[in-house]
């Protein structure tokens, strides 16, 4: 019972992770099948899911609006799951669900990519581990993530927010501090990425994202997909090969391969489509080289780390959160 299950756990991941290439190269027909293969194995949370981490690792700044969305297929999808007719094994046998998943799976496809996001808060966190020694007092740090937001720093800003609301329990004086100068500019944004970040366990990217939307002047049209949807929802879905690039350091066959953070760069995390350049890509894999050194290389890890230093230091309260892989 337990190969079947894991064999069975392990096609899921597999499919997730085709999923998400599909989406990073913009391959719309690949990736609304292996999302239409997730629902047929009764895992359609896992498609939606999924999609709720691409909106801000892989599109991101690219299209903002993309998060709001897909949380609202995700929305609608668990109000259905109210209905006793409907289970998740079953999802397949009604349409209208189908079709919500559809639709964000091919939103997230058309949208322009950004990986800033991924990069960013890594760079941050491995910087927080190697540098911080958690000596100031909370109004140091908020004022100091009070100027650097001022100075449009995201790199700062970032740093000191991550220091407050996941190390220092202080995440309501961010939010406070959000408020007070997300009035100007990307203002809807922001209350849309805090929306989701107060709902959610996964928190590190939307924190990032927040921050960056605070710095950053996104002086580029948002939501383009909207037009497009309806040109791909009546196609119908070919099937279509798992790409060798699904395979990566995430998954049982990516590690027999020992396929690692290079492949990952190169092949697996690489995206299409780009909006604009990623201003945090080198320093980004230089912190996960540097950090894999050290044993490192998941934000997770890196986390375990800083709150080890947290420890030995009496008084201090730290949050305790969830992570999202790279």
């Amino acid at each position: 019972m337990k190969k079947s299950y894991d064999k069975a756990m392990d096609q899921m991941y597999v499919l997730m992770s085709a999923l998400q290439k599909a989406v990073r190269w913009g391959e719309i027909n690949d990736a609304r099948y292996f999302a239409q293969n997730l629902i047929e194995m009764g895992k359609p949370g896992a498609a939606l899911n999924r999609l709720m981490t691409i909106a801000p690792e892989d599109v991101g700044l690219a299209d903002p609006t993309l998060l709001k969305y897909v949380a609202a297929c995700q929305d609608w999808y668990e109000a259905m799951l109210k209905d006793p007719k409907v289970t998740k094994s079953t999802v397949a046998d009604f349409p209208e669900i189908c079709a919500a998943i559809d639709r964000a799976v091919i939103a997230a496809a058309l949208s322009y990519k950004s990986r800033v996001l991924p990069m960013l808060s890594f760079a941050t966190l491995f910087e927080i581990y190697k540098k911080e020694d958690f000596s100031r007092s909370l109004a140091e740090y908020k004022n100091l993530l009070r100027a650097s937001i001022q100075r449009q720093d995201d790199q700062e800003a970032a740093y000191y927010a991550f220091i407050l609301a996941f190390f220092l329990g202080s995440e309501h004086s961010v939010f406070g501090m959000v408020d007070e100068e997300g009035k100007t500019r990307n203002t809807a944004l922001i209350g849309e990425w805090t929306y989701e970040y107060k709902r959610t366990k996964e928190k590190l990217l939307l924190m990032a994202g927040i921050i960056s939307l605070l710095c950053r002047d996104l002086n580029y049209p948002h939501g383009e997909y909207h037009d497009q949807i309806s040109n791909y929802v009546s196609l119908p879905i070919k099937s279509a090969a798992i790409p060798d690039r699904a395979y990566d350091m995430h998954t049982a066959l990516g590690q027999k391969r020992n396929r690692g953070l290079t492949h990952f760069f190169k092949v697996a995390g690489s995206v299409k489509n780009e909006r604009f350049p990623n201003d945090w890509e080198e320093r980004g894999k230089k912190a996960y080289y540097d950090a894999q050194k050290e044993g490192l290389e998941r934000a997770r890890k890196v986390i375990e780390a800083i709150e080890g230093k947290l420890k030995k230091m009496p008084g201090r309260k730290k949050a305790q959160m969830e992570l999202l892989p790279i």
